[in-house]
């Protein structure tokens, strides 16, 4: 049940990388600026259609606003019963899970994992502090640093970030160039730690007359 102060409404417009949205207000009014930091800490990001309780505030501005926000209805209830850590963590396991074992049975150098395992820390961080930019409209990460991150072996901590941060997991091209990096990185892979692709490199440089010795 609302308290006395609260309000209904429903969240008519949302901007999950920038941080904030609009709220239709129950009954009909004039659209309310809601920002991320009116709902506290959240188990899950607020979403287009998310039915809300607030509380009317105004901004430095003397502007009306959304404060003191909550998800409510059966889209908290959906929110809170499905997690989305699984989902969005299953390919960076997997991933470091086979690395692991490759170093195991003697395939793969243990730098791999390892130094791989260090940078998606990395990146994710970054990440994450780009994301808290974006909501306070501050300076932002270059899109060319995340990219080289992600190259230079950190994707897998970038593709958990876009998936738990809801950070750069809807922009078309930043997506492309995020998914040809992680193609990049698993051809090296391939190529550097696996016999087909060592055939592969032999026959490279024998067509280019330059095969090893």
């Amino acid at each position: 049940m609302p308290t006395p102060n609260q309000r209904r409404g429903l969240i008519a417009t949302w901007e999950d990388e920038k941080g904030y949205g609009f709220i239709e207000p129950a009954g009909g009014g004039e659209r309310l600026f809601v920002h991320i930091k009116a709902f506290g800490r959240l188990q899950s990001r607020p979403t287009k259609g998310d039915t809300v309780l607030f509380v009317l505030g105004r901004d430095a501005k003397g502007r009306p606003r959304a404060e003191s926000a909550e998800i409510v209805g059966p889209a908290a209830a959906r929110k809170s019963a499905h997690p989305r850590v699984v989902p969005a963590l299953w390919p960076t396991g997997a991933y470091f899970g086979l690395t692991f074992l490759g170093s195991f049975v003697g395939s793969l150098p243990i730098a791999v994992p390892l130094v791989t395992l260090m940078l998606s820390f990395m990146t994710y961080l970054v990440y994450g502090l780009d994301k808290r930019k974006a909501e306070d409209a501050a300076w932002r990460v270059p899109e060319s640093t995340l990219h080289l991150l992600a190259l230079l072996g950190g994707w897998p901590g970038a593709f958990a970030a876009q998936r738990l941060l809801r950070h750069k997991s809807r922009k078309t091209g930043f997506l492309a160039m995020f998914w040809f990096t992680v193609a990049l990185n698993l051809l090296l892979l391939v190529c550097l730690f696996t016999p087909l692709g060592e055939r592969a490199l032999q026959t490279l440089f024998s067509l280019s007359g330059r095969a090893p010795q």
